[in-house]
């Protein structure tokens, strides 16, 4: 992938639907109980959770802006990447100068550049993502004319 698709990747794994939590789930029991908060299937908790999903499910209702950030975090938490790094491999000019040259590089980032990354590409501030990766490399600037760009785990 790109460094916009890249970004992109970043962003989508920031933003959680109903849908796209159901279809991580895989049911929406096990999706009801993380939301509730327990297992107990006898629950007030768990039975309003699951007739909340099976609302969404059904199209009939929408979460609320406060339920949604709810979501949010509930999909980060399970299955948005941790990112602890990106390699870039490709045709790369690093300090913009001179001619960009054929290299693979791993940026290592931690939880401070990570969230900075992520709240970037959720604005699609391509170039604010690619100066947070320059900083973490310890460098002015990165520019990658073509190649590919992976987020690494």
């Amino acid at each position: 992938m790109d460094i916009s698709e890249l970004v992109a990747s970043v962003r989508d794994a920031q933003i959680w639907t109903p849908d796209k939590l159901l279809d991580a789930y895989g049911s929406s029991a096990a999706f009801a109980a993380d939301l509730a908060g327990t297992n107990d299937k006898k629950s007030n908790a768990y039975k309003a959770a699951l007739r909340n999903v099976q609302r969404w499910r059904q199209g009939t209702r929408r979460p609320n802006k406060a339920t949604q950030e709810k979501l949010n975090q509930l999909g980060k938490k399970r299955f948005a990447p941790k990112g602890k790094g990106v390699t870039l491999d490709g045709f790369i000019r690093v300090n913009g100068s001179g001619k960009p040259r054929k290299r693979a590089i791993n940026i290592n980032l931690n939880d401070e550049e990570w969230q900075q990354m992520q709240e970037q590409a959720l604005n699609d501030d391509v170039d604010g993502f690619m100066d947070t990766l320059a900083e973490a490399y310890g460098v002015e600037s990165i520019e990658m004319e073509e190649g590919d760009a992976e987020l690494n785990e």
